[in-house]
């Protein structure tokens, strides 16, 4: 092998290194599916008690969308001049012949996780507007506890807020164990070392517990396994060296508990558990102790939600029941919000119930542009004598993208230069309409196998081809300057001889 074939065979091996570090160097996150950022789905309204005599003659879903949510609200300023918005018109009759009450329910209130921290609950309210018969009307704002108020965010879940509003209560809630006067005694316990070092130790604190379940209930600030070993009642829960565990006991008290320290089932040598605090209080007070009155929620709503937590996740009749039984008292991140107001129909007559708002979707920053998907459940509609139906106008300059995720074919929708027009449909007595817009129909979607061929193919490859055709002309005039030197030297050696 010439030196010039060893030339170009490094030509060659070079120009491949520089393919694969251009490859290498794409995103990782394009190799990985990403989710997108969970706005705020809207759930249709509904009349307490989940069941009314009046009809719902029709829906008109009107969106208002210049604008996609910005990446992130940064400041509380932003979200308030955030302008995307939905009018919902239901025209309600009263088909009996005697006059009709109703007190409506909209889910309402709940923040995007991407402008969280930015209002209170009470602000974002302030965003709503509700009208009937033309007249704005100034609804109430409650609360009800749900177990997982995330799901109302993504509505995936299964998430209902009929279910949830049920908690709803005009007087502080009572059961035969739990009122606001009865005695709580709380406990801090701490696990330490008896053998003087320092050394640090991870294990089980284990107690029995030999109570009446009809007259005390327990409760842990940790989540705190709770089982039956030979008909005993036992809690445990995992600690470490000076970590705190506090146990409320509400009702009748049980004294000093004596815990061990254990680990696979086998006692822990060298350490101990020791009562470093107990105090006395009431359940009322106990509620109530993470209550921020500024937030504005009603404090009966507050003290209801710490209730309906014990009572739906920790209780069953009057035992303790289930496993990680954990007291959170400040239950903020499970209260789901509901606008309230009444609606009052003679026989025979007719209304529009307006209620515009902001509207906060699943942006999806994965696509470029980024597109958004805009989610309206028809839950509630069964709960009308009958239902009518329903109509979807979209004024926006963006675009109806053409894929899957749209309930509805974007052919279905009369396109004109405002906007968008979906025609009468039978409104379904469940189910939902969602549809998904983009500055473009068809934008790139930045993850996957696709987006790194577009990378390579449109920004990858010209380049490399820029540098293989600069290093190709490098090489030609190389060696066209070899050739020529090596011309006149042959010459200049005939000439000498």
């Amino acid at each position: 092998m010439n030196r010039y074939q060893k030339f170009f065979k490094h030509l060659a091996a070079g120009a491949m290194a520089i393919l694969l570090c251009a490859l290498a160097i794409l995103p990782a996150s394009a190799m990985s599916p990403i989710e997108p950022d969970p706005g705020i789905d809207v759930f249709g309204v509904f009349p307490k008690g989940r069941k009314s005599q009046l009809s719902m003659e029709s829906l008109a879903l009107t969106y208002d969308i210049p604008e996609l949510p910005a990446d992130e609200f940064d400041q509380s300023e932003l979200l308030e001049k955030y302008s995307s918005t939905l009018r919902l018109d239901y025209t309600f009759s009263n088909p009996t012949d005697t006059e009709q009450t109703v007190k409506m329910m909209f889910a309402a209130a709940n923040a995007p996780s991407y402008a969280q921290r930015l209002c209170t609950r009470a602000q974002l309210a302030s965003f709503y507007t509700v009208e009937v018969g033309g007249e704005r009307v100034t609804p109430e704002l409650r609360y009800a506890w749900t177990p997982n108020s995330q799901n109302y965010q993504t509505g995936r879940s299964g998430y209902d807020p009929r279910d949830w509003a049920e908690n709803l209560q005009d007087s502080y809630a009572a059961h035969s164990l739990l009122s606001p006067d009865l005695p709580v005694t709380v406990y801090t316990y701490q696990p330490y070392s008896t053998s003087g070092n320092n050394e640090s130790f991870y294990c089980d604190m284990v107690a029995d517990f030999d109570y009446d379940a009809s007259r005390t209930l327990i409760f842990s600030d940790k989540h705190v396994d709770v089982y039956e070993e030979n008909a005993i009642p036992q809690m445990r829960v995992r600690v470490s060296k000076g970590s705190l565990v506090t146990l409320y006991v509400l009702g009748e008290d049980i004294g000093e508990v004596n815990w061990k320290l254990t680990d696979d089932g086998k006692r822990v040598g060298g350490c101990d558990v020791q009562l470093v605090e107990q105090s006395t209080t009431t359940f009322g007070e106990l509620a109530m102790s993470e209550y921020d009155p500024d937030a504005g929620i009603p404090e009966k709503d507050w003290y209801n939600a710490v209730f309906s937590m014990l009572i739906c996740s920790q209780l069953k009749d009057t035992c303790l029941i289930g496993y990680q039984t954990r007291m959170e008292l400040d239950v903020t991140s499970n209260l789901q919000g509901f606008l309230t107001y009444d609606v009052t129909l003679g026989a025979g007559e007719s209304t529009v119930n307006s209620i515009t708002l902001p509207v906060y979707p699943d942006v999806m920053e994965y696509y470029s542009p980024k597109a958004a998907t805009f989610t309206y459940h028809f839950h509630g509609s069964s709960d009308w004598k009958s239902v009518g139906k329903y109509t979807v106008r979209i004024d926006t300059k963006l675009k109806i993208m053409t894929d899957e995720r749209n309930s509805l074919s974007v052919d279905n929708y009369k396109k004109d230069r405002k906007g968008y027009t979906l025609s009468e449909r039978s409104t379904p007595k469940s189910g939902v309409y969602y549809v998904t817009l983009c500055k473009w129909k068809n934008p790139i979607e930045t993850s996957g196998f696709a987006f790194i061929w577009f990378l390579f193919l449109f920004f990858v490859l010209p380049v490399l081809l820029v540098i293989l055709g600069a290093v190709v002309a490098i090489v030609l005039v190389i060696v066209l300057i070899l050739l020529i030197i090596r011309l006149i030297r042959r010459k200049a050696q005939k000439k000498a001889e």
